[in-house]
């Protein structure tokens, strides 16, 4: 359904909605993700002091390079925190594999060697299943993705307010002026041509180039999404200002015409 698709907000405006913020659910997830990793140092560790040539999950190897492993959890964890915290994008995506490759790569280090194709489809399996409450809120949450990728559900509360005071504020006008506007194909095509022609709008340009981290790919989406959104609103205020069923007395009736051109005098001849 159109009303439960995913739409892209300015990054500031996200920051506004009331689920932003590493929180709820998405601060247990980050305390289960270190819990999981300090319980698997110390499993690493007792494995460590075991004897060379000891099985774990069928995998067998002939040294204990079991620090390694360590790093890597160690690491892993702290990357993910880092994303958290720092709001960036790729946290969803790095958090997921992490939860479903976890287990391959520390069997892959310490076996030395490379994994059979069985072993590696169990150990996946197993992660998938021990993680998919996490995987799940990760896929599905709406605080993660507001949070970071700056996305709402079209029918959220919050979207259709803030939309409303947008269109308000920017017809300058008293609530009531506003009328919603559908993106139509010639603004999608006005915003091709300015591409086209190299005429985009520079400092926009640029804000979407930083935005997208150098990807010139994402530029063009953003700028696309943020000069659309300019657009509608843009026809929104033309719309409110000329509609004559407006409910603010002085405005009732107007419409828009071109001024009258001033009379020309007459010179009376004598």
């Amino acid at each position: 359904m159109q009303s439960n698709r995913w739409v892209k907000v300015d990054p500031a405006q996200a920051k506004t909605h009331p689920l932003y913020g590493v929180r709820g659910w998405l601060k247990a997830f980050l305390v289960a993700l270190w819990i999981g990793t300090f319980l698997g140092i110390g499993g690493l560790n007792s494995i460590g002091q075991a004897p060379s040539g000891h099985t774990l999950d069928g995998v067998l190897w002939t040294s204990s390079p079991s620090m390694a492993a360590i790093w890597f959890l160690s690491a892993l964890a702290a990357l993910i925190s880092v994303l958290a915290v720092g709001r960036y994008r790729s946290f969803r995506p790095v958090a997921v594999v992490y939860l479903l490759s976890c287990n391959v790569i520390v069997l892959r280090i310490l076996a030395g060697e490379d994994l059979g194709i069985t072993t590696v489809i169990e150990a996946v399996f197993r992660s998938a299943i021990v993680s998919s409450p996490w995987i799940l809120y990760l896929c599905f949450s709406r605080r993660v993705r507001v949070t970071f990728e700056s996305e709402v559900k079209a029918n959220d509360p919050w979207l259709v307010e803030t939309q409303r005071r947008e269109g308000q504020n920017l017809a300058g006008l008293p609530d009531g002026y506003a009328v919603p506007v559908a993106a139509t194909e010639a603004m999608y095509a006005m915003v091709a041509q300015e591409v086209e022609s190299g005429n985009q709008r520079k400092g926009l340009w640029l804000q979407c180039f930083a935005d997208a981290g150098g990807d010139e790919k994402r530029q063009l989406v953003l700028y696309t999404e943020a000069r659309i959104r300019e657009l509608v609103r843009d026809e929104e205020a033309l719309r409110s200002l000329a509609d004559p069923n407006t409910v603010v007395e002085s405005y009732k009736g107007w419409t828009w015409e071109p001024p009258d051109s001033p009379p020309t005098p007459s010179v009376q001849k004598s």
